[in-house]
């Protein structure tokens, strides 16, 4: 739109209708889901490690945490909360994002490695944690993920493009 004069210009109208509407939409939230917000906010400005303390913060909920233990238990009689069990894993998914963003590799594989328990088909944190390893120089464990990410979906260029760089590495 920045090429655009008139798109421009109803983006520069538009905007603080929207970014109110956003404000009033975080400002009711509560609990986790406001933790989220906050810390998503922060990522946003690329302030990595203070979002990466929410997301902690909202993964460690009471609730939270008891939604990610309940999913990550392959035997469990008990159901998750899902509402509970999304934001713990879209938090844990995030501050393995910001832990990516600040090349702490061995957190990130940590974080991943909790979404994957729980939801073993998380392309997202397949594909991260492959990068992970990688920045670890861990070439098998890289492939393996990002193989598990193309049998998940065999479109995925950047894992496929990846498989062919990891398995030159390993070989």
């Amino acid at each position: 739109y920045r090429s655009n004069r008139d798109l421009s210009n109803l983006y520069e109208v538009v905007r603080p209708k929207w970014e109110a509407i956003q404000a009033a939409k975080t400002a009711a939230l509560r609990g986790p889901a406001r933790i989220k917000a906050d810390a998503n906010a922060l990522f946003k400005a690329s302030r990595y490690d203070e979002a990466a303390v929410l997301y902690g913060n909202a993964i460690d909920n009471a609730e939270v945490a008891r939604a990610l233990e309940i999913a990550a238990e392959y035997e469990s009689t008990s159901t998750p909360d899902a509402t509970m069990l999304k934001i713990g894993i879209d938090c844990l998914n995030n501050r393995s994002l910001c832990y990516q963003q600040v090349s702490r590799f061995s957190k990130v594989i940590e974080d991943c490695s909790r979404v994957i328990d729980c939801d073993e088909n998380n392309i997202k944190a397949l594909f991260r944690r492959s990068q992970a390893f990688e920045g670890r120089e861990k070439y098998r464990s890289a492939l393996e993920d990002v193989r598990r990410c193309l049998i998940i979906n065999p479109s995925f260029k950047q894992a496929n493009d990846s498989q062919h760089r990891l398995g030159r590495a390993v070989r």
